[in-house]
């Protein structure tokens, strides 16, 4: 069974060691008996499932396990297969279904891209374990230096901002200029928000020590300013709602969702895409009615400043990520 054949390929391997007579069993035996119980169950285990398959496929993995044996590396050969068999397990079961089934080099090609983007979100959250709260309240009062000093630019961009009460003009400009960031690089919008690299430095040099050293270690500007960035949507987001969830809570909560709603995020195309819907609805559950993102921009804002209204549609994300479905 081709699922079978992958998803248990190390327990398989394992249990083809066991079921081989040219493996010592002197050295077997000392190895069941060093085992916890519970892990002699699975071994146990292991020897039912392999004996269930048909002669070819044991004689498959027979060869297969004797052609690791052979190998120089043959003991790191076996403990990325032990990894890639638990990576397996900690995947949702719909996901892990639909990657089995992929054709061989694509479903290389999907692993390869989810362990990219799971490399990527430990990366932020570790970027974020170098804050203090002292920190969030740094990065406020820089937010609002960096703001105030292009206001009368943003003003121009946005005239109707003119009109709208200072503290909620200020917090609209925050959010443009989070969704800056994702501009073209050679938009105005982005060149309208981006800080300079003096206005980085200021800020860096004013976080704790534990994050400047961080920064210190990163391998170019570009990584700092990216690093930079997600500290300062983190510090915003602290105080619009609770701290951002990790995946491990998020894959809690997803536990806690209705089966139909369930189902419809685990089939979506990547573990990215299930993440950050994840997140949408975590977030959203967190904020009171009134607290809630609207639909497009804030009332009388136009999406893009006047000189981009001829941009092609898509060119740019909506301001509020609360999206119909």
């Amino acid at each position: 069974m081709r699922t079978y054949r992958f998803a248990g390929w190390m327990l398989a391997v394992m249990a083809a060691l066991a079921a081989d007579s040219q493996v010592d069993l002197r050295h077997r035996a000392r190895l069941v008996e060093a085992m916890s119980a519970e892990e002699k169950r699975e071994l146990l285990e292991q020897r039912r499932r392999f004996e269930a398959l048909p002669e070819s496929e044991r004689r498959r993995l027979r060869e297969l396990y004797r052609a690791i044996e052979r190998q120089p590396n043959a003991d790191a050969l076996k403990t990325v297969l032990r990894h890639y068999h638990r990576w397996l397990l900690q995947l949702p079961p719909r996901e892990r279904a639909e990657l089995l089934s992929l054709p061989t080099q694509e479903r290389l090609a999907q692993i390869e891209k989810r362990i990219r983007e799971e490399e990527r979100q430990r990366f932020y959250e570790l970027v974020n374990r170098q804050l203090t709260l002292k920190d969030h309240e740094v990065i406020h009062a820089w937010l609002k230096q960096v703001i105030e000093a292009r206001e009368s630019r943003l003003l121009k961009a946005y005239p109707k901002l003119k009109n709208v009460e200072g503290g909620r003009r200020y917090r609209i400009l925050v959010m443009l200029m989070m969704r800056s960031r994702f501009a073209p690089s050679e938009s105005e919008t982005r060149a309208l928000f981006e800080p300079t690299e003096q206005e980085w430095q200021e800020l860096a040099g004013k976080l704790c020590p534990k994050a400047q050293e961080f920064l210190r270690k990163q391998p170019s500007d570009a990584t700092r300013h990216k690093i930079l960035w997600k500290w300062v949507h983190t510090a915003i987001g602290s105080r619009l709602h609770r701290p951002l969830p990790t995946n491990a809570k998020l894959l809690e909560f997803l536990k806690q969702l209705p089966p139909e709603q369930r189902n419809r995020i685990e089939s979506l195309p990547t573990r990215q895409q299930m993440f950050e819907e994840l997140r949408r609805l975590y977030v959203r559950r967190q904020l009171p009615a009134w607290g809630r993102p609207r639909h497009g921009p804030p009332p009388g804002l136009p999406r893009r400043p006047p000189s981009e209204a001829g941009s092609k549609p898509g060119e740019e994300r909506p301001l509020s990520s609360d999206r119909s479905r």
